[in-house]
């Protein structure tokens, strides 16, 4: 029996007015019993200490005590502590009726949401206060669980924003695939995620960057593998790329499908591969791994699709963009080309000419035919010199000239070595920018010690360090490759250039390498 809001309420104070006046006394005592007895609310009488003196049966099912023990109970031990201050404020009451929302105790301790409705009655002689207990526990649960549901969404759109904005704010791919990274680490509240590119042309997974706690990325030994994947070779990453949809694998250590050694190394229990799908083709795939089981909820998994498909696009635009970039640089290079040829290899074909022709001309005794021819060559020589300088200040790297030698240094690892599988590290510590002179010799330097370390020496792994010590700076390129006994090469492998790179702004250059134990190169240069 509910009745409306006051129904219960109503009906007993009614009853009970009826009794106080003796009207149709057996009649309204009936039925007072009746609504007492069988109503599924709990009805409770406290009198003016706030001990229960009466008690129906559903307030014995709600609280959890026999009709014997609830008697007698004060009734601030089936309220919560957090009410008792309310109840007492209700057992003071001197008439009128209240309603409120409050929190009481079964007999075992476990909190029941309530509605209460009560009045002042006087029973038995004496003002007592009877009060009509509805649970609403399963109400206030649902309505939690909604706000709750409410909460995890906003939630997930707003990391999805996030994400969203900072992918966006660049085109350059791997800082794109940098903010991916981040962002599905930290939306799924893991340590670990690893940036796959798609590329079509070898059918490889080529590692593009990723995040992990205490330092641990992809240049790291156990960091997902710093090594194109062959998705042939790999039946989680066929079974992506056939379903275009995410994958999860738990109990990553003892599966079949896994790289034990990273997944031991890392200590990994679960890993989720996500696609990102453009018109259908699988352009990149995020790995993303947690040591903690369980894992990858439905939810995760539906939050990283989301995040997948918003930005799969992106990575495209930015893949595209860098192969703009990259046709650009070519058909730079090519333009180069034909400059060299139509100016600096013309010149000097004409110095060997007049060369020729003075030279012939002093043996046959015309001196002053092969001193103009001379000249001639001597101009000749300077306007080749004029159009090679030209081309050298022209063939300074866009980012050296653009960003600086740190940036430099960084985007030759990123476009060179670690395209090419080479595992590549790099740390820079620098306070200020350095004179272009110094900036074009260092990276000179660089540059033919990692092109040294890719054509010959077959490396595996680089680590590039350039710091900033007071009046000096120190640069250092070291591979783990063949090596080679430096008494044996004392002018090979460019390295004659390079030392006269650094003796021309009075630094120097040593080379230590022994074979089967890698090379280090080391370069100080003065400033100023």
């Amino acid at each position: 029996m509910r009745g409306g809001d006051d129904g219960v309420v109503g009906i007993l104070k009614v009853a009970w007015a009826r009794l106080g006046m003796g009207k149709g006394l057996r009649e309204s005592e009936a039925r007072y019993r009746s609504v007492f007895e069988s109503t599924s609310d709990a009805v409770l009488i406290f009198d003016h200490k706030g001990i229960i003196v009466e008690a129906n049966p559903a307030a014995c099912r709600i609280h959890g005590y026999p009709y014997g023990k609830l008697i007698g109970l004060s009734g601030k031990q089936i309220v919560h502590p957090d009410y008792h201050e309310h109840f007492d404020d209700h057992v003071r009451r001197s008439g009128g009726q209240f309603r409120a929302q409050s929190v009481g105790l079964r007999r075992d301790g476990t909190p029941i949401h309530v509605e209460i409705q009560g009045f002042v009655l006087d029973y038995r002689g004496w003002s007592h206060l009877l009060v009509v207990v509805r649970e609403i526990t399963e109400g206030v649960k649902v309505g939690e669980f909604l706000e709750r549901q409410v909460q995890t969404r906003t939630r997930e759109l707003t990391t999805l924003l996030e994400v969203v904005r900072a992918a966006s704010r660049s085109l350059e791919l791997r800082e794109v695939l940098k903010q991916v990274a981040h962002g599905l680490a930290g939306a799924l509240g893991v340590g670990h995620c690893a940036i796959y590119l798609v590329d079509e042309d070898r059918e490889l997974l080529i590692p593009m960057g990723g995040t992990a706690p205490g330092g641990l990325g992809l240049g790291d030994p156990a960091g997902f593998r710093g090594r194109p994947l062959d998705p042939a070779h790999h039946p989680f990453l066929q079974q992506i790329f056939e379903e275009r949809r995410p994958l999860a694998f738990h109990n990553a250590g003892i599966g079949p499908r896994t790289d034990k050694e990273a997944v031991g190394l890392l200590g990994l229990e679960s890993i989720l591969g996500v696609p990102f799908v453009v018109g259908g083709r699988v352009v990149a795939v995020a790995m993303i791994a947690t040591s903690v089981l369980p894992a990858f909820t439905e939810e995760q998994v539906k939050l990283a699709q989301d995040i997948a498909d918003t930005l799969a696009l992106a990575i495209e635009n930015a893949r595209l963009y860098g192969q703009v970039q990259e046709a650009a640089a070519e058909e730079e290079r090519a333009r180069l080309a034909r400059e060299l040829h139509d100016s600096v290899i013309q010149s000097l074909y004409s110095v060997t000419l007049f060369a020729e022709a003075a030279r012939r001309l002093a043996a046959a005794g015309d001196a002053g035919k092969a001193v103009g021819h001379l000249t001639e060559l001597g101009e000749a020589t300077r306007q080749a010199l004029k159009d090679m300088r030209l081309l050298v200040y022209e063939l300074r790297p866009a980012a050296l000239e653009r960003e600086g030698l740190v940036e430099a240094l960084r985007q030759r690892l990123d476009t060179v070595e670690r395209r090419a599988g080479v595992e590549a590290s790099f740390s820079a510590k620098m306070e200020r920018k350095l004179p272009h002179e110094v900036e074009d010799v260092l990276y000179r330097i660089a540059q033919e010690a990692l092109n040294n370390a890719l054509k010959h020496a077959h490396a595996d792994s680089v680590a590039v360090q350039i710091v900033l010590r007071g009046r000096r700076v120190e640069l250092e390129i070291a591979d783990d490759g063949r090596g080679f006994d430096p008494a044996e090469r004392v002018g090979g492998l460019g390295l004659t250039n390079m030392r006269e790179r650094a003796q021309g702004l009075g630094g120097a250059l040593s080379v230590s390498s022994a074979p089967g134990q890698g090379t280090k190169v080391r370069a100080v240069v003065p400033l100023g």
